[in-house]
């Protein structure tokens, strides 16, 4: 059971962080569309430098638990890199309450806030205007999918520490 449920975690990091590094051509296509409109005919648009901003920030967003699950986000490990195997992954392990209470915040934050702008139209706040909402729910469910992609690592971590432990007993 617990296999499917890894699986699924991995499939759901990879398709969606896959799917939404598509959108960094768009973002490139909205901002090379913008240079042409300016600086060729002299008509910029109101929404194109808002757009391209809200492209890469849900590239970026949703592509956290495929970091994750690949193992690519920034970290310093000077220090880290020179424990051995079990105490960086006893690190792990005692970090990870950290980890899940700052991602839970920022999924709970997330849906709150996509809610409240439904309910009262809220828009960016810019010349263009577009609804929020779109953004916030892009947080709370790019938070959501790191979530689950933590707690499939923490999993994983875990299990290789039983894994190693029991190896050691023999």
């Amino acid at each position: 059971m617990m296999s499917i449920f890894l699986r699924a975690v991995n499939f759901m990091s990879e398709f969606s962080g896959k799917l939404f590094s598509y959108l960094w051509i768009v973002a490139v296509m909205v901002a090379t569309l913008e240079v042409i409109r300016r600086y060729v005919f002299d008509a910029p648009t109101l929404w194109s430098l808002e757009l391209t901003i809200f492209l890469c920030a849900a590239v970026y967003i949703m592509g956290g638990a495929y970091t994750l699950y690949h193992d690519k986000h920034i970290a310093v490990t000077i220090i880290y890199d020179r424990f051995s195997p079990r105490v960086r992954t006893i690190l792990d392990l005692v970090t990870f309450p950290f980890f899940f209470v700052f991602v839970c915040s920022l999924t709970w934050s997330g849906a709150v806030l996509t809610l409240r702008a439904i309910s009262i139209g809220e828009g960016s706040g810019s010349a263009w205007n577009p609804p929020i909402w779109p953004m916030y729910m892009i947080i709370a469910v790019g938070s959501a999918l790191l979530l689950l992609a933590g707690l499939a690592k923490f999993i994983k971590t875990f299990s290789s520490l039983l894994e190693r432990g029991r190896h050691n007993e023999h």
